[in-house]
């Protein structure tokens, strides 16, 4: 009788044991191969020199990303389609990716800066596109014409924010391009005043209409700020008075170079970014014009922020204050993290992944949902470069109803 007495409390703890022992801490489901027959090769979904723009994932699951000279694909982990591809008459401007970012929003539509359909006269610009209907959004002519088309970010209302600057514009900065028509210059650049920005470059946007840019000022002397704006206004989230000497890492010529770094923006006009303090410290932060708040830093384990092959910055940050990064610890793991509530590695260099072992890893600056489910790339010693969907496993806290079942069946059959 008291075998069978203690059987159910017994059963609970056998599961919630074997729970803790078999469960790692994130589930990993793969979006997209390089070896996937429609991909053209060769093959990279690094996106070229700018591997912060190659993906982006919505809080459906889905992942649009470029593959290549392919075009622009979108999957989920059941389904995978293309969304624009150079076989359907779009030019290489589209697919190879090194011009600008892939945008994606809670739709599953997604924005891209691309050239025109062959053949058709339709010319350069900012695309959106839900995989069957292609709309020119921004028209920028030749290619030729437009200095610069730095990052595009899309809404769910489908207003679409960019950087632009070409001789056909009274002024370069910041715009956005309102789904309801017309165009907002939200940052422009320009003027004397040593406030003035002399350079932008567009990072994020969000559901309420804000942006997230690096500014240069007349005064910075080739630094950047970071900034946050919108119809109000501009705000200055952080800036070199604030303690830091620098946001980006540095070009060859010595100056900033913020075309690899990223920034978050979240919908409740959180900024997230890395910088480097006077005392030669480095860190993640955030803020939203007022005290900036530590993320993570070189004080809690970390040697470096940032990728190991160029030194660019990739940083993520969701509404529930879920943020990613990636970084070297002091014991040399090299890897991808997810902080908010602890920190823990999600994937690093040397871990066995799908069937053989990681050797290269890259975040994309719109790869976190608001879940906190991860997208990333790895590259494997097999020659396999692999999207993946990272979900972190809850703490089974469901299980706890069991023991409490177990303990009071016990105690019924005591009596």
């Amino acid at each position: 009788m008291g075998r069978r007495r203690c059987a159910p409390f017994l059963l609970a703890v056998a599961v919630l044991t074997a729970a803790h022992a078999v469960a790692a801490p994130f589930t990993y489901t793969l979006i997209a191969e390089s070896t996937h027959p429609g991909f053209l090769p060769p093959l990279s979904f690094f996106g070229g020199e700018h591997p912060g723009r190659t993906l982006a994932l919505n809080d459906q699951g889905q992942v649009a990303f470029y593959a290549g000279w392919a075009g622009i694909y979108r999957g989920d982990g059941v389904t995978l389609a293309p969304v624009a591809r150079v076989s359907e008459g779009f030019s290489a401007w589209v697919a190879y990716g090194f011009r600008g970012n892939v945008a994606l929003n809670q739709i599953g539509e997604v924005a891209f800066l691309g050239g025109g359909l062959i053949g058709t006269g339709e010319p350069y610009g900012l695309w959106v596109s839900d995989g069957v209907n292609h709309t020119l959004r921004v028209d920028g002519g030749s290619a030729q014409s437009t200095a610069l088309w730095d990052w595009v970010s899309l809404s769910t209302s489908q207003d679409l924010a960019y950087t632009a600057r070409s001789a056909a514009r009274a002024a370069g900065g910041v715009y956005l391009d309102l789904h309801t028509g017309g165009e907002l210059l939200l940052a422009p650049e320009g003027g004397e005043s040593p406030d003035a920005f002399v350079r932008t470059r567009l990072r994020a946007s969000n559901e309420t209409g804000q942006v997230a840019f690096f500014g240069e000022r007349q005064e910075d002397s080739g630094r950047y700020g970071i900034y946050r704006a919108d119809v109000a206004g501009v705000t200055p989230i952080a800036l070199l008075s604030d303690g830091f000497t620098r946001f980006a890492a540095l070009h060859s010529s010595g100056v900033d170079s913020a075309r690899r770094e990223t920034l978050a923006l979240t919908d409740t006009g959180q900024v997230a970014f890395w910088g480097e303090r006077l005392d030669g410290s480095e860190g993640l932060f955030r803020g939203d014009g007022g005290a900036l708040q530590v993320l993570v830093d070189t004080n809690a384990g970390f040697t470096t922020f940032g990728h190991w092959r160029d030194g660019s910055h990739t940083v993520l940050l969701n509404a529930a204050g879920a943020f990613a990064f990636l970084a070297e610890r002091a014991d040399g793991y090299r890897g991808i993290f997810l902080g908010g509530d602890g920190i823990q590695p999600v994937i690093g260099l040397g871990d066995p992944f799908f069937g053989s072992t990681v050797t290269e890893l890259v975040l994309s600056q719109a790869g976190l949902n608001s879940s906190g489910e991860l997208a990333f790339i790895a590259t494997l010693a097999d020659g396999r470069e692999v999207i993946v969907r990272a979900t972190l496993i809850p703490e089974p806290a469901a299980l706890w109803p069991l023991l409490l079942l177990g303990a009071l069946l016990r105690r019924r059959q005591d009596r």
